[in-house]
């Protein structure tokens, strides 16, 4: 396997990070946060809530992540409700539920690993996406967290940079299940028989895409562009 040299740099918004990983390969990085939070949850046991939400931030905090409530009531299984990225301080927050006390070991609590495996597949999903922020914002910084209504969801879909996010997303989907290139082009084809559209719905981002857009619209042209350009670098 050949290998390759880390770049460092401090003039990342003020912090360091790998910038090879974190930017130009950014399914390494997040790879190493995916073994990074399988280690916290293997290796700790917590008395409450409130323990594993500061020991979680503590551990994270050299990457800039923080976890923040933002429902107390339980509506989400895998304890995360949404995620957004603040530029100005380079952090990714992951928002929170009460729900997330179920994913790890907590004293004298009866736990299933089942509850961080479904924890871990939003972890994933979240931190995937907004990484794609963080390395645009290499380039351009925007000065505050923007909240997704109802009313623009149709408008943040469509704009370039959530696309080329999504796109990423996407890619990252079908092969954290098992799939490789060719059944991605496959599936990316333009034939619409039941089994596309099956593996399409299976896909939320991919599934918001086709039910907003027209397939030969401008913004799925570029989403596929983006696509293909993930799957053959």
């Amino acid at each position: 396997m050949k290998r390759y040299k880390r770049k460092f740099t401090n003039d990342f918004m003020g912090y360091t990070l790998p910038l090879i990983e974190m930017v130009q390969r950014p399914e390494n990085y997040i790879n190493i946060l995916i073994e990074k939070i399988k280690n916290f949850y293997e290796k700790n046991e917590f008395l409450n809530l409130n323990d594993l939400i500061v020991s979680i931030n503590s551990y994270f905090i050299n990457e800039k992540i923080e976890f923040i409530e933002r429902e107390k009531s339980s509506k989400f299984d895998s304890g995360l409700f949404s995620a957004g990225y603040k530029p100005k301080t380079d952090t990714i927050i992951l928002f929170y539920t009460t729900d997330i006390s179920n994913a790890f070991k907590i004293k004298n609590k009866k736990h299933d690993y089942t509850d961080f495996k479904w924890f871990l597949d939003d972890f994933i999903d979240f931190i995937g996406h907004e990484i794609i922020h963080r390395m645009q914002s290499v380039n351009d910084k925007v000065n505050n967290i923007k909240a997704m209504s109802n009313e623009n969801e149709k408008l943040h879909y469509s704009q370039p940079k959530e696309i080329m996010a999504y796109a990423w997303l996407i890619v990252q989907t079908f092969k954290m299940n098992g799939k490789d290139n060719d059944y991605i082009k496959f599936v990316l084809s333009n034939k619409r028989d039941d089994h596309n559209i099956k593996i399409i719905n299976y896909i939320p981002a991919f599934k918001k895409y086709y039910n907003f857009f027209d397939k030969d619209s401008n913004v799925m042209k570029l989403l596929y562009k983006y696509i293909y350009q993930y799957i053959n670098n």
